[in-house]
């Protein structure tokens, strides 16, 4: 378990660390160079002082040395002086080799038993003025070494620098403590988001999205998402219990009749027509009972994806030929509701399905269309072959479906008119199955209604030619 408040502010903190430190060695770096480049220029002009100090000698011949008198210098300083040809003229007393050795013209650090030092190694020329050289005096060429010790330095950049650091470490606590109030406030949503998801049980399914989250560009799809699949499951609950119902009314009352035609033939003693009637009464009832319980198993197959099992690319269904098996089988049933059914259309119609499912789609479209026709409607069966697809299109001239129960008609177990559950037979699962098969197929379907008009169910399904080409 990570804390994400936890990692942003670590994270942030962290990198406001790097900042000040990286901006505090670079006030370091730059204080530093510029006390460097000035001790630089200190040893240079100190370096010119002892070119000054030079003596000169009774003969020009003679070896020149310096003159103490006008050699002034700090006293950790070290310098010394050689001649052209590389004689030692003086030196500070007791210098250490490392300062007095020379290595080559240049500014350069050296390091004399743990002590550093800036070492300036310099040519120059004393130029001496006599009198017997007409004003062009003598000239001494000379090497100088002056050494000057820098552990100062550090003492005076962190003098100097230790403002900048200071205000860095302050601006950085400010900062830390302005980011974690405000990544608290920031991060505020995500926890309203899932104190309210949290409080969701199957028990309550309500949820409301807070409406923090849904100020949050980046959380406002989330809490949207979180409503709708709440809202979805919830119907979804809704309609499990509404369908419980109805199937427990619908088994309750086929029960009841069969318990009570039982105890009337058992009442008194009854011919053989008496017993006979009261047989095909119970013997109706338990059809009935029978075919609700084989909806419900149509609809749990189907619904959850367990359709016939896909058939080979090469292999197909002639839609039509299924469509004729069923209307075929179905004319009893036509028959009892009084209406005709009218099929035209193409003569073959090959799509890439079972024929058990295409008979399933079939029946339960001509059915529902029946059940919801008035006595001597005519139902239009057509089965047409467009753009590679296949259209099955089922018309009636019944009753109709309400604007305000149209967009439901394919939700499980739903029903316009609990009222007619008895009188249809349905339990809200017939278009169910049927959307079922034909998405599990690749394919469409629509419904079009008019109160009082009647209703048309178009199906579109991939033609065996389409998945040929795909």
């Amino acid at each position: 378990m990570h804390s994400l408040r936890r990692q942003v502010i670590v994270g942030i903190l962290s990198l406001e660390l790097l900042c000040a430190a990286t901006f505090a060695g670079l006030a370091l770096f730059h204080e530093w160079d510029i006390r460097m480049h000035a001790l630089d220029a200190t040893i240079r002009g100190r370096s010119d002082s002892l070119l000054g100090s030079i003596q000169d000698a009774e003969d020009p011949d003679d070896n020149v040395t310096i003159d103490p008198a006008e050699l002034v210098i700090p006293r950790e300083d070290v310098y010394a002086v050689y001649t052209g040809d590389g004689r030692l003229i003086g030196s500070t007393p007791g210098a250490p080799e490392e300062l007095v050795a020379r290595r080559g013209e240049g500014i350069t650090s050296r390091n004399v038993h743990g002590h550093s030092y800036r070492t300036l190694e310099r040519k120059g020329m004393r130029v001496i003025d006599r009198p017997e050289t007409g004003g062009a005096g003598i000239q001494r060429p000379v090497t100088i070494l002056y050494s000057v010790p820098t552990r100062h330095l550090w003492h005076e950049v962190r003098e100097a620098a230790s403002f900048d650091v200071g205000a860095s470490a302050l601006l950085l606590l400010f900062t830390s403590l302005v980011i974690i109030i405000l990544l608290r406030r920031a991060l505020s949503p995500i926890q309203d988001l899932s104190a309210e998801a949290s409080s969701i049980s199957l028990h309550s399914l309500s949820f409301r999205a807070p409406p923090s989250a849904l100020r949050m560009t980046e959380l406002r799809p989330l809490a949207e998402t979180l409503s709708a699949v709440i809202g979805s499951l919830k119907r979804s609950l809704d309609q499990q219990n509404r369908f419980l119902g109805d199937a427990a009314h619908e088994l309750k009352t086929a029960v009841s009749i069969v318990q009570s035609s039982i105890q009337l033939l058992l009442m008194r003693s009854r011919n053989p027509a008496e017993y006979t009637s009261g047989l095909e009464t119970i013997l109706s009832d338990n059809l009935r009972v029978n075919e609700l319980v084989n909806r419900m198993l149509d609809a749990a197959r189907f619904t959850e994806g367990k359709t016939e099992k896909a058939i080979d690319a090469d292999h197909s269904t002639d839609l039509v030929e299924v469509s004729q098996l069923v209307l075929q089988r179905l004319q009893p049933i036509l028959a009892a509701q009084k209406v005709r059914v009218v099929m035209q259309g193409e003569l073959h119609a090959l799509v890439r399905s079972s024929a058990a499912d295409l008979d399933v789609l079939v029946s339960n479209l001509l059915i529902n269309a029946a059940q919801h026709s008035r006595d001597g409607g005519l139902i239009g069966l057509t089965v047409e072959s467009t753009s590679g697809f296949a259209l099955l299109t089922v018309q009636d001239h019944g009753y109709g479906i309400s604007p305000e129960a149209l967009p439901h008609v394919f939700e499980r177990f739903y029903r316009e008119d609990v009222s007619r559950s008895r009188e249809t037979g349905g339990a809200g699962l017939g278009l169910s199955i049927c959307k079922a098969i034909v998405e599990a197929a690749s394919g469409t379907i629509e419904i079009e209604s008019t109160v009082g008009f009647g209703t048309t169910v178009r199906v579109r399904l991939p033609s065996t030619t389409a998945f040929s080409l795909a």
